[in-house]
């Protein structure tokens, strides 16, 4: 308001429509914008500076507590209170972008004076900053672009938010994420989980990145889709957003626990007023040996979420130490459908002759986790000693390249008619029904749906050792060997194969070992719905922090970090020619007039990232297609 005359009379009107006349900040886009308006004429003269800030003093550049932030954040009303004057005086169309291109800006004023508010105090600030409904969503969606490469930040600063409590709420529409509904363990859940919840009288949506029908699993009819864009550039939260309050989606089961969009996510869907549950897939010590660095990460999100269902009783008792409701919950497993012995009767896929004895591989063709390297190594070992046995491969990869390893190495040793690569299955029931032996090759597990399906069928199971899996606790009908000992675990297929009897007791016990373990735990719709009705309740109790085992733990983290650890080489020491030290020159010299036109996380340079990995995918399908 400072340095501009204004005519007394031209003020006067304005002081009607003043509805909050106490703003600390904020006044040059209220009381000038009414000023304007009630204004015939506007004149600019050109003078010498008359204003300036004294740095630390006024508002604008004082340290931030949180009661001036709770005076400062008033500011975000002023939209409202323009929006209504301008209803009332039938102008709001003529302005509307205008008010759009405001609130904006003073949204961001209003994050960039959070940002300097310290915990705990940051937990009550970020309330503030969500106390005009009508703002919420343009708010979060600023805080994603703010916080887009520092997300770790945010969390630990508004994890105690309001915004992140249990409040009681009937739950009628549940929405089911993952990225895709095809080849892999988490799709197969999801496939089983979706009738479940819909005999129990949910209406259920499905949320994924990509639809491809083709190569999805069934879909009850019921069941509505809805697609999302992979990142936040290009609309994601918009598109969450759109179809929280379009479908008034009440709940949200989150099947990717270690996607980068989990948090932006969460805060999109908490919001919202609806529940957030995550299914943890990945086994955590495992994933933490891979990736360490990630672990503070996870556990940050994780204590903003409603609960947190583990599929085995280690993760439970792990999350639980850091205070995150955790619930072990099963896979959706059924009673045994058959024992071994099928009928001839039924069809047997043209693949399993009855004169010979079967081994089955199921997976994604994956080689951190699943190994199929090793298990075609196995498979070789298996073909080269007995004669009447067929192998048979099960799955498909990420890209074309695994599959053709796959068929490579079959070529390569001769065994075409030996190792059958069928491919991905969307069911491989009759598989199950006609195989002697299950071979898993996994590093690490959760609850491998694969391994429920062969005990249900009592299928002997060979795999890599996996002592916290909960099916396999009592140790009947699976044998453990070492993790890639691809010898141990070919000899244990071999004995199994080459002794009838002992291969029947095996089957018997892998058969009784399932059904006792149905026996006596929850199903996992029981789980489910307890925990849902928890969540209806408000009656989700945060755990008692356990530090003695958080001290043990994250000893653990960091001897990992340090095992991972790869020293950097030092350049100096590389003896680099003088073609290749004017292709680094050069190199540096275009990134630096490049980050000159398109500075990084502007608009700019996402755009060209784009352009650069398309070009790329161009040149990478060209080389692949050369290689075929």
């Amino acid at each position: 308001m400072a340095d501009k005359i204004y005519r007394t009379a031209t003020v006067h009107k304005t002081l009607p429509f003043l509805e909050e006349p106490f703003l600390c900040c904020g006044t040059d886009c209220y009381q000038l914008f009414l000023i304007s308006y009630f204004s015939s004429t506007f004149k600019s003269i050109k003078t010498e500076p008359l204003y300036s800030y004294r740095i630390g003093s006024g508002i604008s550049t004082s340290e931030t507590n949180l009661d001036k932030f709770k005076e400062q954040a008033k500011i975000l009303f002023i939209p409202n209170y323009l929006r209504d004057f301008l209803t009332k005086e039938r102008q709001l169309s003529k302005y509307e972008a205008m008010l759009s291109a405001l609130s904006f800006r003073l949204i961001d004023a209003t994050i960039s004076r959070f940002d300097l508010v310290q915990y705990p105090d940051s937990n009550s600030a970020f309330d503030l900053l969500l106390l005009n409904p009508s703002l919420i969503k343009e708010v979060i969606e600023q805080l994603i672009r703010r916080y887009q490469t520092n997300q770790l930040e945010l969390a630990e600063k508004i994890s105690e938010s309001r915004i992140f409590e249990g409040k009681p709420k009937k739950i009628k529409r549940v929405g089911i994420f993952y990225h895709r509904y095809f080849n892999g363990g988490t799709e197969k859940v999801i496939f089983h989980q979706i009738p479940l919840l819909i005999e129990n009288g949910f209406e259920i949506f499905l949320i994924t990145e990509i639809i491809d029908k083709k190569q999805e699993y069934f879909l009850p009819s019921e069941v509505k889709r809805i697609c999302l864009p992979k990142e936040f550039q290009n609309g994601r939260a918009q598109g969450l957003f759109r179809a929280l309050q379009h479908n008034k989606i009440d709940l949200i089961i989150y099947h990717a626990p270690c996607s980068p969009t989990l948090f932006f996510d969460n805060l999109v869907v908490r919001s919202c007023g609806s529940a957030f549950i995550v299914t943890c897939h990945n086994f955590a010590p495992s994933t933490i040996s891979l990736f360490s660095p990630h672990w503070g990460k996870y556990s940050s999100y994780f204590k903003t979420v409603d609960a947190l269902i583990t599929l085995t009783s280690v993760e439970r008792d792990l999350f639980s130490a850091y205070e995150i409701p955790s619930f072990l919950i099963p896979n959706p497993l059924f009673p045994p459908i058959c024992a071994k012995g099928a009928s001839d009767l039924e069809p047997r896929p043209s693949s399993f002759d009855k004169n010979k004895k079967h081994i089955i591989w199921i997976g994604r063709l994956e080689n951190i986790q699943k190994n199929y390297i090793e298990a075609m190594e196995i498979f070789k070992n298996i073909c080269s000693t007995l004669p009447d046995v067929t192998c048979h491969i099960i799955g498909k990869g990420e890209t074309p390249l695994e599959e053709k390893y796959v068929r490579q190495f079959i070529s390569d040793n001769d065994l075409e008619q030996r190792i059958i690569y069928e491919g991905f299955l969307t069911s491989a029931d009759k598989c199950f029904k006609y195989a002697d032996i299950h071979l898993m090759t996994s590093t690490f597990e959760c609850f491998p749906m694969v391994l429920s399906e062969a005990m249900s069928y009592g299928v002997p199971t060979v795999l890599y050792e996996m002592p916290y899996l909960e099916l396999i606790k009592n140790n009947k009908g699976c044998i453990s060997v070492p993790r890639h000992h691809v010898e141990k675990a070919s000899q244990e297929i071999l004995r199994l194969l080459t002794n009838e009897t002992e291969r029947h007791d095996c089957s018997q016990k892998t058969s009784e070992a399932y059904r006792s373990y149905l026996a006596s735990n929850l199903s996992h719709i029981q789980g489910l719905m307890s925990l849902i009705h928890k969540i209806e309740e408000a009656r989700v109790a945060k755990p008692q922090r356990n530090d003695s085992f958080i001290e043990l733990w994250e000893s653990f983290v960091s001897f990992q970090t340090e095992t991972n650890y790869q020293p950097k080489v030092n350049i100096k020491e590389i003896q680099i020619s003088a073609y290749d030290q004017k292709k680094i020159s050069r190199y540096d010299n275009c990134l630096s007039f490049f980050l000159n036109f398109a500075p990084k996380d502007s608009y700019r340079y996402s755009f060209s990232k784009r352009i650069a990995k398309w070009l790329y995918s161009i040149i990478k399908d060209k080389n692949i297609k050369r290689q075929d």
